[in-house]
């Protein structure tokens, strides 16, 4: 059930809501929603426990339900992934990807992706050595995940800071491909087509790749400075995201590109709102609603403190960021006002995936947590209601 809560109604003597509970024109589990979405009907129904004949008391306090634990890693977790079979995939600070069942959390295999140290170790300890750098102080060189994507096939496809790109079975632990040939740590991957794969390096180079036999097709230096996110649209326009804050937006068919500028540092995150407005995010801490016709910058979200890591969109307008200030919120990009700022939280927000029931899951450094995204705060008049997002009209 879900309750459309208007602070007129609110307002009606408390005995007039207990009477309207009494009649038993909801069930018991509606009434415990109740306590859920709204601190006035908690306090109702808690004084009048006769409401909820064998309830479990003390009843529930709403704000418990807004996040909860739903898996945790022995190391740091990178990048978050839905699959379509109801999987999750997500990538470790160590080069392994783990898949767990998107509904129980349950751990069910690991893919050993990128173990290997392809000329890693050896050479950056030799490199720090005729520097006369202290070795022992890096520890262990590993290869962090830092890209991962579902391809139309059903393979899941990654990428690492060993410049390597990795093709696994998604029914089995076997990497059936690897694609080298990158100069630096890959920093995004993403599909083209049924045979192709587009890939970017923090070093600049971008590569298309044929899928089937691992061979770079084609190879792109448009950015010197370093590619730090890239997007495919619908289109079939490709957009990369620079680490000196430039946007390019290139034509294949046409073998053209377009620069745009407005961010000031790497964008970490470029995601299509629609067919006409493109969505990124950066280290500079704002946000920026792009017109891709005009390959212009219609406007600007600041509010963030910190790096933007992650960006989706919730429909009806509305998406929700996550930084390294350790917060999340929502926007409504048609204004470009912040609705409501979500913190609290220990560590810096690095991945974020919708759900298929509207919650939301994120990553919390080695924790993975769901955020109960179907009731947001809101306080009116010193009042606080939680009104479910759906119904939320600005």
């Amino acid at each position: 059930m879900q309750v459309s809560v208007k602070k007129s109604n609110i307002l009606l003597p408390n005995e007039i809501w207990v009477f309207i509970f009494s009649l038993n024109i909801l069930d018991k589990l509606d009434l415990i929603y109740l306590t859920m979405v709204c601190s006035l009907f908690n306090k109702l129904i808690k004084e009048n426990t006769h409401l909820i004949k064998n309830a479990p008391f003390p009843l529930p306090d709403y704000s418990q339900y807004f996040t909860q634990e739903f898996f945790k890693s022995e190391v740091q977790m990178t990048f978050l992934l839905k699959l379509k079979n109801n999987n999750l995939v997500c990538g470790l600070n160590n080069g392994k990807i783990y898949v767990l069942d998107a509904v129980s959390g349950e751990y069910k295999q690991t893919l050993t992706a990128h173990l290997e140290r392809i000329n890693t170790r050896t050479t950056i300890l030799a490199q720090l050595s005729l520097l006369g750098l202290n070795t022992k102080a890096y520890g262990e060189i590993t290869n962090p995940i830092r890209a991962i994507i579902e391809h139309s096939s059903g393979d899941i496809i990654s990428g690492a800071e060993d410049r390597t790109i990795r093709v696994f079975d998604a029914n089995s632990e076997q990497c059936k491909l690897t694609f080298t040939g990158h100069y630096g740590a890959i920093s995004a991957i993403h599909e083209l087509d049924q045979k192709s794969v587009i890939s970017a390096s923090i070093r600049g180079d971008i590569h298309i790749w044929d899928k089937t036999s691992g061979k770079s097709e084609k190879q792109f230096d448009w950015n010197q400075t370093g590619v730090s996110s890239l997007a495919v649209l619908k289109s079939g326009l490709i957009v990369s995201g620079g680490r000196n804050g430039s946007l390019c937006f290139f034509d294949k068919d046409s073998n053209t590109h377009t620069l745009a500028h407005g961010h000031t540092k790497a964008i970490r995150v470029i995601t299509a709102f629609d067919d006409k407005r493109l969505i990124t995010g950066a280290d500079d801490a704002t946000i920026r609603i792009w017109d891709i016709a005009s390959r212009t910058c219609i406007k600007v979200l600041k509010r963030h403190k910190n790096s933007i890591n992650a960006i989706i969109e919730l429909g009806e307008n509305l998406i929700i960021s996550s930084s390294n200030d350790k917060t999340m919120r929502l926007w409504n990009i048609n204004t470009g006002k912040c609705i409501r700022k979500l913190d609290g939280y220990q560590s810096p927000i690095t991945s974020l995936i919708k759900r298929d029931n509207g919650n939301i899951s994120f990553v919390l450094g080695n924790v993975i947590k769901i955020l109960h995204f179907g009731y947001i705060d809101c306080r009116q008049d010193e009042k606080e209601a939680i009104i479910p997002a759906n119904r939320i009209r600005f």
